[in-house]
């Protein structure tokens, strides 16, 4: 099995159904950061491969699109806006501990130095890896009625309709080799992860 492969795999295989209400505030902040870095590395990509049907599709639902609507938030702009939004709005400097965004930072920073190839290969392997990620994170008990969390889990039910529908076709990428140089890229983010600890306790599933 391929190393990048066995990370993925310890990623999807965290306990995303054990989160609490402070955990899920926090993966919201880490999602934000996330997605921040994904629009990034898929304009790359779109740039890299401007004939690639797929890129297009991935991001006519990603970017500046007015596909989210919730609450207050009704812009046409990239998903990544749309947990900030909320960040803004409902979390202060006490709310999401301050290691928790600097987790987030330095995951931006360690994509930041890889090579567009990369990061455009790394649009491609996560598509295949964490395409059920969503729907674990939404079993969690963690999900009450605060505004803030109810955005995240629209946010993450969105998200895994499009796993399940239109955007599910890893074979429009079939002409693209992933390997091991994509490495980094996932232990960037099970890095970032690390900031949850109830993330790394055995998850009883």
């Amino acid at each position: 099995m391929n190393k990048y492969i066995q990370i993925a795999q310890q990623i999807t295989n965290l306990n995303w159904s054990g989160l609490s209400v402070a955990d899920l505030q926090a993966l919201l902040i880490l999602s934000a950061y996330a997605a921040d870095e994904f629009a990034e590395s898929l304009r790359l990509a779109r740039a890299l491969y401007p004939e690639s049907k797929g890129f297009e599709d991935m991001a006519a639902g990603e970017l500046q699109t007015g596909n989210l609507k919730f609450g207050d938030y009704s812009k046409v702009d990239d998903h990544s806006e749309f947990l900030w939004f909320f960040d803004t709005m409902y979390f202060g400097e006490n709310t999401v501990s301050k290691e928790v965004r600097e987790s987030g930072g330095v995951y931006m920073r360690k994509v930041r130095t890889m090579t567009p190839p990369l990061r455009a290969m790394s649009v491609i392997s996560r598509l295949r890896e964490f395409s059920g990620m969503p729907a674990l994170i939404l079993k969690a008990p963690g999900w009450c009625g605060t505004a803030e969390l109810l955005a995240f889990r629209y946010y993450l039910e969105k998200h895994a309709a499009l796993d399940s529908g239109q955007w599910n076709h890893a074979e429009m990428f079939s002409g693209f080799q992933v390997d091991d140089s994509v490495a980094p890229f996932y232990e960037a983010r099970l890095d970032m992860y690390r900031v949850i600890p109830r993330l790394f306790e055995k998850n009883p599933a």
